[in-house]
């Protein structure tokens, strides 16, 4: 049997790995009569950085750790750390066709990711809510970060089977398909999953969480933020809120969000998975275990971030037959069949085009002095002030004293309007915000991505509806 999407066998002995603030979480599973056994999990402290500090001795210290808890597992499927992941949500508008979406997505990414699309591995979750609604949830991480996990690993004797996001293998292992809110607590992160039926809707991560009874209030906000970016019929269905995770941080979590969040949602701990025909006291509510079931059960991750394995063979051809010989091979052999011809197409082409230039060279002229007469001049026949008008009520929805600013403002010609910048706080975004929504000119005011807590950078958009007095003055 393979793991669907990587060609590879389903291992009869597997590690499933997640990386924490300072410790590991593993999970070690094997298969026997068609049942997965969950042998062991424990948590493993870690005192180097997987990011920064010398890979070798980073390898010594999990295999050490892994051999202290008497694990000696070598295939392996990993749960990259959650401050790795960076991830956007966005309404596809309804003009993409299906076949462009996976386009779209990919144009969108770079604009709202910080680095190059071509640094990243990046996956996209389309899921369409209605007939003529499709949200993209985009997740990533940096390549360079992902090499070097590998290679750690195979220095600690270790076989990575799948790199992938712990959030989205809640949605692959859990068997209950509402919609719901699912939040993963570990020492220094929240992240959070927004679920309906047809699929992930946002991945978010919250940073930077010391005590959860003083900074609830930041979780809720954005909480709040993550749900506002969804049109209101699906914010109406997400009515529940469930906890995973580890004991320490998912009770008070928990708590808090029962005590404050009481009349909105149903907030419920989790601590075991809902699986059909198995143990449920067997399968704690981790990650890890999440990544494990998945992979053993044959099911489709959702998202994967392993680079595919060179088979030997292509090693072999890679290294020998693709070398310096094969290219000097095939240049010599290319030039003396084809340079006589290749002369004689030029000269050929060459007589042909030039007569077919001379014919529509003056034209080519005109159209080309027209066209630079149009960009040069059409900015001063917009009798509307669209841009200024915009920029006015910008400017009046902006504090003075400077605790938001933008630092780039895109308008389209369909009135779509992009914001990015960057605030003090959340509270000062907020009023921002609410100022924008109480404008008449401006519609569909919608938060595309917040991050950070103080400064905060944020990307919101909105529509522009001309006043009913500027349109009739237009017509006149």
């Amino acid at each position: 049997m393979l793991i669907p999407g990587m060609h590879q066998r389903i291992p009869r002995k597997l590690l499933a790995i997640e990386f924490q603030e300072g410790n590991l979480c593993v999970a070690a599973f094997r298969r026997a009569n068609g049942k997965v056994v969950l042998e062991k999990t424990a948590y493993l402290p870690l005192s180097l950085n997987i990011t920064t500090d010398e890979p070798l001795l980073v390898a010594q210290e999990i295999k050490r750790q892994l051999e202290s808890a008497g694990i000696r597992y070598r295939q392996c499927v990993v749960c990259l750390p959650m401050r790795w992941m960076l991830s956007f949500s966005l309404n596809v508008p309804k003009e993409v066709p299906d076949e462009d979406v996976m386009s779209f997505c990919e144009l969108e990414a770079t604009r709202e990711l910080p680095y190059p699309a071509e640094t990243l591995h990046l996956s996209y979750l389309i899921t369409r809510v209605t007939e003529h609604d499709r949200i993209c949830a985009g997740v990533g991480v940096l390549r360079s970060d992902v090499q070097r996990l590998q290679s750690i690993l195979e220095l600690a004797g270790l076989i990575p089977r799948s790199f992938t996001s712990g959030l989205t293998a809640f949605k692959t292992v859990e068997e209950s398909q509402e919609p719901k809110v699912v939040l993963y607590p570990t020492a220094e992160t929240i992240g959070i999953v927004v679920l309906v039926q047809a699929g992930v809707l946002a991945l978010r991560v919250i940073e930077g969480i010391a005590r959860i009874d003083s900074d609830l209030g930041h979780v809720i906000r954005e909480l709040r933020l993550t749900l506002a970016q969804f049109p209101p019929p699906i914010v109406q269905k997400l009515r529940r809120i469930q906890v995973y995770g580890h004991d320490q941080m998912m009770k008070p979590l928990a708590e808090e969000l029962k005590r404050q969040l009481s009349g909105e949602y149903v907030v419920e701990v989790v601590t075991h998975f809902r699986e059909k025909g198995e143990d449920l006291e067997k399968f704690p509510a981790k990650a890890c275990v999440a990544h494990g079931l998945s992979i053993l059960k044959g099911r489709k991750l959702e998202v994967e971030f392993l680079p595919p394995r060179i088979s030997p063979i292509e090693q072999f051809i890679n290294k020998y037959l693709a070398g310096r010989f094969l290219k000097i091979g095939a240049a010599a052999g290319a030039l003396v069949l084809l340079v006589g011809l290749l002369f004689l197409a030029q000269e050929l082409w060459l007589i042909y085009w030039s007569k077919k230039w001379a014919s529509v060279e003056p034209q080519v002229k005109t159209v080309e002095y027209l066209q630079q007469q149009i960009r040069k001049y059409r900015p001063w026949f917009d009798d509307s002030f669209r841009t200024l008008m915009i920029l006015k009520r910008l400017s009046e929805a902006f504090p003075e004293e400077g605790t938001v600013s933008v630092r780039t403002i895109e308008m389209r010609d369909t009135g779509l309007v992009i914001c990015s910048g960057t605030a003090r706080d959340n509270a000062s975004l907020l009023r921002v915000l609410e100022r924008i929504r109480g404008t008449r000119e401006i519609a569909s005011v919608h938060v595309d991505q917040t991050r950070g807590n103080s400064p905060v950078q944020f990307t919101f958009r909105f529509e522009w509806i001309a006043k009913p007095q500027q349109t009739s003055r237009n017509s006149k």
